[in-house]
């Protein structure tokens, strides 16, 4: 009688301490050799150069998909933002002293909507640190300043910011990015838009 209590016991304190010890969200490696580091390490040279970064804040924000010829794709952006709220990544990976956030996304390059929690909202919040602004509360239509150039940014009534072109790129609230596509047969990077 006292042996299955004790027995039952100890497995629950395993399963626990195992549920405990998983992370909320995956962390994936970028080695130095890899393709996508390359690939990263040349949109951090033009995100720079073109001041994505605001004041040094932000975190390069990766959505990943084969489009429909086949080609391992990637839509490369920087968010300065704490938008990653509202989907949570499926994984972040390190780079440098940076953070990248990495979604996975449909053949149209779409973010596929995730399924988060608390916990992991948390997790991801203590990762990322202070490397992003915090979104005003929700209001009906605000106007903001970007630092870019000293022109208002209008946001929409949903909260997204009203796009507008700047350097020639398309810049929303996440930040403007390029568009990388990958072949895998030959391992080589075929376009970086």
């Amino acid at each position: 009688m006292y042996m299955k209590k004790i027995t039952s016991l100890i497995l629950l304190l395993l399963l626990s301490i195992n549920l405990l010890a998983q992370e909320l969200c995956k962390r994936e490696f970028l080695t130095k050799d890899s393709l996508e580091f390359k690939t990263l390490v040349e949109f951090e040279g033009i995100s720079l150069k073109e001041g994505y970064f605001i004041n040094g804040k932000g975190v390069y924000e990766i959505t990943r998909y084969k489009d429909k010829d086949g080609n391992k794709t990637w839509w490369i952006s920087v968010c300065v933002e704490d938008s990653f709220k509202d989907n949570l990544p499926d994984a972040y990976a390190y780079f440098g002293s940076n953070v990248v956030l990495i979604y996975e996304g449909d053949s149209q390059g779409n973010r596929k909507p995730t399924i988060g929690n608390v916990n992991k909202r948390e997790y991801l919040e203590q990762i990322i640190q202070d490397r992003l602004y915090i979104r005003p509360p929700y209001q009906d239509k605000i106007i903001v300043y970007d630092g870019l150039d000293g022109r208002p940014l209008g946001k929409e009534p949903n909260g997204n910011f009203i796009k507008r072109s700047v350097n020639n790129y398309k810049k929303t609230g996440g930040g403007p990015g390029r568009l990388v596509k990958f072949n895998i047969k030959s391992y080589e990077m075929i376009q970086l838009y």
